[in-house]
């Protein structure tokens, strides 16, 4: 008998950032109830070198890998990460797919995994990823060259007009993922030949919403106050909150 495709989510959140120190943390209860009560996945997945992180996954009936060093740096890709989880989690077969989930991305519409998942389970792409168009598009971007000091096209042409430009897009780690059995085939940013592009509308883009630095939570506020006000719920109360207090309604 074959067993059903199941679907794993992942939560990567490694516990080195110098924008915005613990950041994982800050978001890690949100994003996982997001998944948990999505009903989209069989299980999650949590990749880190942060023993907090590691504990509260545990306590939550996640599976959990430690990363090590290597694996945890500024520079490591995260498909290595990743292939790295996928070897230690037993329950994981290579027809399985896996669906990479930052906390980091704060703003998470249901519906849009939902409709993902309806087209996963349509046609079965081997990956998938969403896109947004490019802010500037690669004909009009120059260089200068190191060595001659020549400004250089990035790419050569002669275009007269925006017209005449080919769409351009842009990989977006909002919805992703990517069968088990694919994973090596991919490039460090998970992405191949064969990711079926998934191109995010207008109005999709604009309410995206991503955390680099403590200043990024008002835009947030001020876009999805919902989520936000949910997220304010999910904080430890163990959690240092200096470096958000200015955002926090009860502060």
């Amino acid at each position: 008998m074959v067993e059903r495709t199941k679907h794993f989510a992942i939560i990567p959140a490694r516990a080195g950032s110098k924008s915005f120190p613990k950041k994982n943390q800050y978001f890690f209860n949100f994003t996982a109830d997001f998944l948990e009560s999505s009903g989209l996945f069989d299980g999650i997945l949590v990749s880190s070198d942060d023993e907090v992180i590691l504990n509260w996954a545990a306590d939550r009936g996640h599976f959990c890998r430690q990363r090590d060093e290597p694996l945890a740096s500024d520079s490591s890709h995260i498909r290595d990460a990743i292939v790295d989880l996928i070897d230690h989690a037993p329950h994981v077969h290579e027809r399985d797919y896996l669906w990479l989930t930052y906390t980091t991305t704060i703003h998470k519409d249901l519906d849009d995994f939902r409709s993902v998942r309806r087209l996963v389970d349509e046609i079965s792409p081997p990956a998938f990823c969403t896109f947004i168009p490019v802010a500037t598009h690669p004909y009009i971007a120059w260089y200068q060259d190191k060595e001659t000091h020549e400004m250089r096209q990035y790419i050569p042409n002669d275009a007269v007009n925006r017209q005449e430009f080919p769409p351009a897009w842009r990989n977006y780690h909002y919805v992703i993922g990517f069968r088990a059995d694919v994973v090596e085939c991919l490039n460090g940013n998970l992405l191949g030949a064969e990711t079926y592009p998934i191109f995010l509308s207008e109005k999709q883009t604009r309410a995206l919403c991503d955390l680099d630095s403590p200043s990024d939570i008002e835009r947030w506020k001020l876009k999805h106050p919902e989520e936000f006000s949910r997220w304010q719920k999910t904080l430890p109360t163990e959690l240092d909150r200096v470096p958000i207090a200015a955002f926090l309604d009860d502060n």
